[in-house]
Parts: structure tokens; sequence; C-alpha cells
């Protein structure tokens, strides 16, 4: 069985993924119930459960514990590999990060793992797997940040189905095309006040 954790600086993105509070657009509650449904998946199909003593798998951590997975998506293209070939390690974190600048909108994460943890040091992890992706247009850091957690999952659900699957990841997932979505009127993106 597998313990995962999924961290990030955003508050408002692991609220929504705890359920804590509603996503006002359409896209983005659709986007959260997608990364629930993979994680559903992989509880029933591989015993996945989460790292912490209170159940949750998501977890909000400040901007400076998630440097790395910053410099993931400061990067700022589209890249990504798979460390290792190994088996999949019994305990996985997932960081995920957002960024955007005034030229481009860009997402990353890293996938950590750990056979045992004594003090939960980073020494003890080990990076699995990790990817930097550009978006084709312009997007909120809202929108940056939950496609970045939503590539992680779904990158977490290709590979603890085998490595196969884990590589076709990089080559078939492309960061979704947000200024395809009407703007919604400002009532709406504030319902969750």
């Amino acid at each position: 069985a597998y313990r995962l954790e999924v961290l990030g600086d955003s508050l408002l993105i692991i609220s929504w993924c705890l359920g804590l509070w509603k996503a006002g657009f359409q896209i983005y509650a659709n986007k959260v119930c997608q990364m629930q449904a993979l994680i559903e998946k992989m509880v029933i199909c591989h015993g996945l459960s989460s790292r912490s003593q209170a159940g949750e798998m998501f977890r909000h951590v400040y901007r400076e514990l998630n440097a790395e997975a910053d410099a993931v998506a400061g990067r700022a293209e589209n890249a990504g590999t798979i460390v290792t070939d190994s088996p999949p390690p019994r305990l996985l974190r997932l960081m995920f990060d957002g960024s955007v600048t005034t030229s481009r909108a860009s997402g990353g994460w890293i996938l950590y793992g750990a056979d045992d943890i004594v003090v939960d040091d980073a020494a003890e992890w080990r990076v699995v797997a990790w990817q930097s992706f550009i978006f084709p247009t312009k997007v909120s850091i809202t929108a940056a940040e939950l496609e970045a957690c939503f590539a992680g999952v779904r990158f977490l659900h290709a590979y603890l189905q085998g490595p196969e699957f884990a590589r076709l990841h990089f080559s078939q997932w492309h960061p979704y095309n947000f200024a395809a979505v009407p703007e919604l009127q400002l009532s709406e993106r504030m319902s969750w006040l």
C-alpha cells in the first residue's frame, strides 16, 4: 500500500481539494472533481492512503517550503522525466506550484518517494519524477496552480499503473487551454464567499 501527501503553497487550491471551499468557476470545480476521482481510483486500485494521521492527502505549506516545486514551475519549459524506473516507493510526496509573469504562465510538480522515514528530513526523500509546462496563453495564478496540481495527480495515477503508462503521460498530457473558457460574472466567481 502507498501513502501520499500532496503539498502546495496555494491555500485556495488545497482548500478546494479538501472540500473546505467551493470553486467558483465551473472549470475549476471540474478539475477538482477530476483530481478527487483519480485519488479515489488510486485508493481502490492501489491501496493509496494519506501520510497524515488526520487522513487528509492535501496539505498547505508556506512558500519557503515549496521552493523546489516553484523552481520547476519557473523553468517555464515543456519538459519532464521519470528519474527512476524502480517500483514506486511506499511513501509519496507530490509538490506543485504555478508561476505567472508579465510574459508567460507555467506550472510544475515534483514527485518524491521514500520507503522509510525516520525524521521526515529532505535527505530521506528522493526525486522520482518531475514536470514543467508552459500554458499556450496567459492564465491566472489560480489556473496555473490548479493545473500543476492536476498534472501531478494525473501523473501519479499513471505511475502507479506502471512505467509505460507514466512515460505516456509526458507525451499525451498538455495543460488545459483556459483561454477557451468564457469569463463568468463576478457574482459567479465569488460564490464561495
